[in-house]
């Protein structure tokens, strides 16, 4: 699938792991979330594919669109953290994470049911841009990206 999303899309995270997270909602990476949102929906039979839209495009849970890289001079106030969930998770979490989240295959027995991430606050915050260090390779880096410079502990 990375040749097929990857190419021109600014959208993308990965993990640590190898795990890649695509946020677009355009163009491939939205037909192949359709295509999984509607097997997903059509394994539960109480489903409706237009209500599991609606209530993916809805949850408190999925501001990563709102999400900006800070200009020069500003450090970022959240950070991304992996999350892994499997039939352990507290059911709020597992459910939230399911609706916004779909995996490109299915998983394997063993597997976790979902691997993702999650944005975490690096303190409180209150009616403010929401920014994070996209970390992006100084030499691919856009006109307008600026490399966060690390303040001393």
């Amino acid at each position: 699938m990375y040749p097929m999303i990857c190419p021109g899309n600014g959208y993308i995270m990965f993990r640590h792991d190898g795990i890649f997270i695509d946020g677009r909602e355009d163009g491939p990476s939205a037909m192949l979330r359709l295509s999984a949102s509607s097997r997903d929906a059509a394994a539960r039979k109480d489903a409706d594919p237009e209500i599991e839209k609606k209530i993916a495009a809805e949850s408190k849970w999925a501001i990563g669109h709102l999400v900006n890289h800070p200009p020069a001079g500003t450090m970022p106030n959240v950070e991304t953290k992996p999350v892994d969930i499997d039939e352990s998770s507290p059911a709020e979490v597992s459910l939230a994470l399911s609706k916004i989240n779909f995996n490109f295959r299915k998983p394997c027995a063993g597997d976790k049911l979902l691997r993702t991430v999650v944005l975490v606050s690096k303190r409180d915050l209150e009616n403010e841009e929401i920014w994070l260090d996209y970390k992006l390779e100084s030499d691919n880096a856009p006109l307008w990206y600026s490399p966060v410079k690390q303040r001393p502990p």
